[in-house]
């Protein structure tokens, strides 16, 4: 399964970098953007000229808006709605695991990076879903 568009959200530069060289050696898209925080996510999603991503990884800890907070914020974007939405993050949190769990839209919680095992289980996860 390989994915038109998939953007990722970090604050940190380096990690938006390693992930995007693992989703390309994965060939998990054809095409991966980054931005560092959610408001500059926000800005790109309501761009009406942009791709919509079929896959958006949101880190969680980011300074201004945090990942929750982008989540809740991109529900209220009608275009996203066929969007699957990945927390990936650096926190081993319990109360992260159980809060994804718990939201819907959430389809899946990783601890970054992105690795070969993980990009198996979101290929796993999006055949079970209508994109």
């Amino acid at each position: 399964m390989k994915f038109n568009n998939i953007l990722l959200v970090d604050d940190h530069y380096p990690m938006n970098i390693l992930n995007s060289i693992i989703i390309e050696e994965e060939n998990l898209a054809n095409n991966v953007e980054y931005v560092l925080n959610a408001e500059e996510a926000l800005e790109c999603l309501n761009e009406a000229a942009n791709p919509i991503p079929d896959i958006i990884f949101i880190d969680l800890n980011m300074p201004g808006m945090n990942g929750w907070e982008l989540y809740e914020e991109c529900t209220k974007i009608p275009k996203l709605d066929n969007t699957l939405f990945f927390i990936l993050t650096a926190s081993n949190a319990e109360s992260d695991r159980v809060k994804a769990k718990n939201i819907d839209g959430i389809s899946g919680l990783f601890e970054k990076p992105l690795n070969k095992e993980i990009i198996i289980e979101v290929r796993r996860i999006c055949t079970d879903k209508v994109i």
